[in-house]
């Protein structure tokens, strides 16, 4: 089992563009699957929450899987019996599409705010002090 767990886990981080050896590393691998999946590497964090944790690990598998073009019970078997589902994945012919982390959380950073929401500024905006009209410097 432990033999089919590291070559399928090997495989399907190959393909993933990830080398080999990444999947070997304990910890490791989890963070770089967070990170893939979900835009940050920290969530792997959650999992140590007793109870929580259990949740994340399945969800996490089931947005391995869809990013593979299965369904989603293919994602729960990686969850539950990973040596088996993670050779099947890794020998497949199917191809891997990285999800695009800003839409895992529901909107997109391309699209527009919702109404009544100020627009997102890039930098610090310092506040303009109360009854003048411009920052100074700004003539």
């Amino acid at each position: 089992m432990i033999v089919c767990t590291i070559l399928g886990g090997f495989m399907v981080f190959r393909k993933m563009g990830f080398t080999g050896w990444q999947w070997v590393v304990p910890g490791y691998n989890l963070w770089l699957l967070c990170r893939e999946m979900y835009g940050r590497g920290n969530r792997v964090f959650m999992m140590l929450i007793p109870g929580y944790g259990l949740y994340v690990m399945i969800r996490m598998w089931i947005d391995v899987a869809r990013a593979f073009g299965r369904p989603v019970g293919f994602g729960v078997g990686l969850a539950l019996v990973s040596p088996v589902f993670l050779m099947i994945l890794g020998l497949s012919a199917s191809t891997y599409t990285r999800p695009a982390a800003s839409e895992q959380f529901g909107r997109s950073l391309t699209q527009p705010p919702a109404p009544g929401y100020a627009p997102q500024t890039q930098g610090y905006v310092p506040p303009v002090p109360v009854g003048q009209t411009t920052s100074p410097g700004q003539d």
